[in-house]
């Protein structure tokens, strides 16, 4: 009996068409379906790429600020499942390797744990809300998280400064600061972050209160032109020395009088400025040394100083949003309210300064604790 024909293999009558889209990264896609490895059966990674974008979007990230209470910079392990995602995704076929390899290296990040166990794990159906509720209340870093956060740094950054087609997509970095081994922690980050040519945001969620000097000692000589957005705490204000082009400094704790230093001294051209007390000191000589501030948002302080915190923002002639933390919820009252009434009225005359666009101005109050809610009040200008 003679061997059977071999059956000629079906080709898909979609191989040939070309998907193409743009990441969020803002890299163009383009790949043929039969031609790039995929079988041309499996209709599931031909999802709109909307629908895909949407899916991930439900994945818990590290906030861009994220401001911390009191000097806890712990971060839950739920931050870690959009990477583990990611990574996933890009493995599933060239095609969606295309689209989520940019995705997962857009971020560079170092500042959480992955079993972090501040006492007994609860047993309970919602035992990541009990874990965020004990950081929240929590006032003591475990020891081992000092060791894991600077291992872990100095891991991703070795890793990238040998990769350079990662590192074109990375675009926001987000890491803590520990005393732990900086003498190879910190050459190995510095070296990383002049190796990504597209970083936008450069994010420090924690620095130690003595480690300054170090930053000082390490960071001085170097620059990093391409970032254009820095959030750090008070004690890590060395480092905006090597961001030059920055417009936009947010402080993520603290009281901002170091990060005024640093702008007035390295940062003359910023635009954007928030996290700063309302302190009629510090405002002075912030609007002394950068003229060009157009949008301003300050914590708090304007309350127990109003008239003289606006007097210290007469010069700012660019402003065209401003933003002020109040000590209270006045939703239901705040009209009734004469230090309230003066916030606003002055509010008004300042952003009312000649400059053409629309103005913006809010008062907010952000609660200590979670089951309170955040305030917000829009005032007409």
């Amino acid at each position: 009996m003679p061997p059977r024909a071999t059956k000629k293999a079906k080709t898909s009558t979609t191989g040939d068409k070309i998907i193409a889209a743009e990441t969020s990264a803002g890299t163009r896609v383009e790949s043929q379906g039969a031609s790039n490895g995929d079988n041309g059966k499996c209709k599931f990674v031909e999802m709109p790429l909307e629908l895909l974008f949407e899916v991930m979007s439900y994945f818990p990230a590290v906030q861009v600020p994220t401001s911390r209470r009191y000097n806890i910079p712990l971060l839950p392990p739920s931050v870690f499942e959009r990477q583990d995602a990611l990574r996933a995704l890009s493995q599933t076929c060239k095609l969606w390797r295309t689209i989520f390899y940019p995705m997962l290296w857009e971020r560079m990040e170092a500042c959480a744990v992955r079993n972090l166990k501040l006492s007994a794990q609860s047993n309970s159906r919602n035992a990541e809300l009990d874990l965020q509720k004990e950081i929240d209340e929590f006032r003591d870093i475990p020891p081992g998280w000092y060791k894991s956060i600077s291992r872990s740094l100095e891991r991703v950054c070795t890793g990238l400064s040998s990769d350079p087609q990662a590192a074109q997509h990375v675009r926001i970095v987000n890491f803590s600061l520990t005393r732990c081994s900086v003498n190879t922690v910190l050459p190995a980050l510095i070296q990383c972050l002049e190796n990504l040519p597209n970083l936008e945001i450069l994010q420090i969620l924690r620095a130690h209160s003595l480690m300054s000097p170090m930053l000082k000692s390490h960071f001085e000589g170097h620059t990093f032109p391409q970032v254009r957005t820095v959030v750090i705490p008070e004690h890590g204000h060395e480092v905006m020395r090597c961001c030059p082009n920055a417009r936009k400094v947010i402080c993520n704790y603290g009281d901002g009088s170091k990060i005024i230093t640093g702008m007035t001294k390295f940062l003359k051209n910023v635009e954007v400025v928030e996290g700063i007390l309302a302190d009629k000191n510090f405002l002075k000589r912030l609007v002394k040394g950068c003229q060009n501030i157009r949008e301003l948002k300050l914590e708090r302080g304007v309350e127990s100083d109003t008239t003289a915190i606006f007097n210290a923002l007469a010069p700012l002639k660019k402003l065209t949003r401003l933003e002020l933390h109040v000590n209270g919820n006045y939703a239901e009252t705040y009209h009734t309210m004469p230090h309230i009434a003066s916030i606003v009225k002055g509010g008004k005359n300042l952003l009312n300064n000649g400059v053409p666009g629309k103005k913006t101005f809010k008062l907010f109050h952000v609660p200590r604790y979670r089951n309170e809610k955040i305030w917000v009040l829009d005032v007409p200008v």
